[in-house]
């Protein structure tokens, strides 16, 4: 696992790296606005799993995706209840919707809905945009452990043989009380928010 420390002066430098690593297939770690998350190609089944073994995560549970934009979002989804979206973006939310694009991976899909979100982080959304548009996203732990945020917290859970299937890993700053995104159904009438 290469780990790269971030610099405020060096966003395009760290967009510019995980960006190859996704495109090459690859898995990597990256501070978002609300964890460390783990990240790659959202059509690509083989990081996918890679990420779901790591996790110990069920299949049945499928990867959110991370857009960098409302106009990517409505390429990827059919929007609903859009005013409540542009209140809450970018920030700490996830919205679950119906997909209307097909090249996503099965691994990302819950029946015919995707769960979305625009992180409020410049990072994130830049690297969402030079890889196309979208990142598959999922909190970088392990199922049923506490969320990650910082490098440490991360290597207290992962063993050296589970850091070598990581192929890059992105440290920011210290995230103080990392706590995923909220979640909420937009497929019916009104937001309805899940529980996790």
């Amino acid at each position: 696992m290469k780990v790269i420390k971030l610099l405020k002066n060096g966003i395009s430098q760290a967009v510019a790296l995980v960006t190859q690593v996704i495109k090459d297939g690859g898995v990597v770690v990256l501070p978002f606005d609300t964890v460390y998350g783990f990240a790659c190609d959202p059509r690509n089944n083989k990081a996918l799993r890679t990420i779901f073994s790591l996790k110990g995560r069920d299949l049945a549970k499928p990867i959110g995706i991370a857009v960098d934009s409302i106009n990517r979002l409505s390429e990827i989804v059919d929007m609903k209840n859009i005013e409540f979206i542009q209140s809450h973006s970018p920030g700490p939310y996830t919205f679950i919707l119906l997909a209307k694009q097909t090249n996503l991976s099965p691994l990302c899909l819950k029946g015919q809905t995707v769960a979305v979100r625009i992180p409020d982080s410049e990072l994130i959304r830049n690297i969402a945009g030079a890889v196309g548009g979208a990142i598959a996203q999922t909190s970088a732990n392990k199922a049923g452990e506490p969320d990650c945020g910082s490098y440490q917290d991360f290597c207290d859970q992962f063993n050296l043989d589970e850091l070598n299937e990581i192929d890059l890993f992105i440290i920011g700053e210290t995230i103080s009380n990392p706590r995923p995104s909220q979640i909420f159904d937009l497929t019916g009438e009104s937001p309805h928010e899940i529980d996790r």
